[in-house]
């Protein structure tokens, strides 16, 4: 039961707070987590926005956004800004964890738009790998949307392959094999072409446009190969998100592959993201986590970031029109942190069964919520799992729930944060998101609002 789990942490104790933030800090940090509860604000949150800019002109509504949402949430505008917050993180014991914003364009592109802005991504993921590694020589991780890299489309198709385990089985494989012999910047040989077109009719037999639905394929695959030999060269784990429910089968596909690929080796390099709010997350997970820690199948190791999820009013609005009227998210926040607590249960089993010390399971339980967090603290400690074996490790948000990290690291506990940065145009989508899919959060931080305003006393 969560509400009656204990941990050694005081997670309400405002000292810690206190000693890590100035009182201008804690003044912005409240101040716009009570903005971020407020329906009216949210709801109409990119309206706002852009009225702003357009009456404050672009100067002072960067200037406004500097000293309120994009200072707390965002982690800086340029790379140099991104390393003085990394650095302030890491005086913390926390770590930084780069996530690009890249949200979906607002107006439809062209094809040629397209594939020109999944080619500027590849690039910005690539730079992001590399920040990665220069910020963090410890265990780096960045997130990672696969959308930014090819078509929600392509993602939606793939999707249709994943219901039935043994056609995902085999269709996962496929897609191991195509990222392996798509070499980025490499000519391709008339024998691996050839195997290239076998590979695909084998993926995509009945579609309609399978011709056009090859080419965004095999684009996709080269531009994804190409931000996961960055990622192995320096050492950087990534972890992919989840997304929209319609689409998150097709990223499971990728996510299945990679890991094939990726995780063979000494490490584990590649995570899928989990979003506990949905009805059928356990099964998933335990299906994948069968399929690839079993050494009479892929034999490799796996990565699981666990989450409660952050696109529930899409889920109820649009999402449930996909799936004929019927949500597929859980009925009440009590189920969702059920759903929650079981899996985070369960992942520990498994990394006690696959050994803690191996590294064959690694996960990241990503939460805000104090009382998840110390049911998993109690549950390593009766399973004898090492906070220094990095088998767990823990995420929140930059901008939130620093009464949560900063102890949490104190204690010893592997803690990141999500730390976005690009400009204010560029992260603009990003802060709306943020405000209005996580309203579920923003809806349960008067913990956090509490230890804040004690801390201004």
């Amino acid at each position: 039961n969560a509400r009656d789990a204990k941990s050694d942490i005081n997670f309400l104790d405002y000292r810690a707070v206190q000693a890590s933030k100035t009182r201008a800090e804690l003044i912005r940090a409240l101040a716009v987590l009570h903005l971020c509860s407020i329906d009216l604000f949210v709801s109409r949150a990119l309206l706002w926005m852009r009225l702003g800019r357009r009456l404050l002109g672009q100067r002072c509504f960067d200037a406004l956004m500097r000293r309120s949402f994009f200072g707390q949430f965002v982690g800086g505008a340029t790379e140099a800004e991104l390393r003085q917050t990394a650095e302030a993180q890491r005086r913390q014991g926390l770590r930084p964890m780069i996530a690009v914003p890249m949200e979906e364009p607002m107006r439809k592109l062209s094809d040629e738009e397209l594939t020109r802005l999944y080619e500027e991504n590849t690039a910005k993921q690539v730079r992001a790998v590399e920040l990665s590694a220069q910020l963090n020589s410890n265990r780096p991780k960045m997130q990672l949307k696969l959308t930014s890299l090819m078509p929600t489309s392509l993602l939606q198709k793939l999707a249709t392959l994943h219901g039935d385990l043994a056609v995902a089985d085999a269709a996962s494989e496929v897609l191991s094999q195509l990222l392996q012999l798509a070499v980025p910047d490499t000519p391709c040989s008339t024998k691996s072409r050839q195997q290239q077109q076998d590979l695909l009719r084998r993926l995509l037999p009945a579609a309609s446009d399978a011709g056009r639905l090859s080419d965004q394929l095999l684009a996709a695959v080269v531009r994804t190969r190409r931000v996961f030999d960055a990622a192995k060269r320096h050492s950087v784990q990534i972890l992919i998100d989840a997304e929209y429910s319609h689409i998150n089968p097709g990223i499971s596909l990728f996510y299945l592959a990679l890991a094939t690929v990726y995780n063979a080796e000494d490490y584990c390099m590649v995570f899928n993201t989990y979003q506990c709010y949905l009805r059928d997350t356990i099964d998933t997970y335990n299906w994948h986590m069968d399929l690839l820690l079993s050494t009479s199948r892929r034999g490799v190791r796996a990565g699981a970031k666990i989450v409660r999820g952050a696109y529930l009013h899409w889920e109820n609005g649009q999402g449930a029109e996909i799936n004929g009227g019927r949500s597929r998210v859980w009925s009440s926040l009590e189920e969702t942190n059920c759903s929650y607590n079981r899996a985070v249960s369960i992942a520990l089993d498994r990394i006690v069964t696959e050994g803690s010390n191996s590294s064959r399971h690694e996960v990241i339980l990503a939460t805000q919520n104090s009382n998840s967090i110390s049911l998993c603290l109690d549950g390593m400690r009766r399973r004898c799992i090492s906070p220094e074996s990095g088998a767990v490790s823990f995420g929140q948000l930059y901008g939130m729930a620093d009464y949560i990290s900063v102890p949490l690291a104190q204690s010893g506990y592997q803690v990141y944060k999500s730390i976005p940065y690009g400009s204010v145009d560029e992260t603009l989508l990003y802060l709306v998101r943020r405000a209005n899919e996580n309203k579920l959060i923003f809806d349960g931080v008067r913990e956090e609002k509490s230890v804040l305003r004690a801390a201004l006393r």
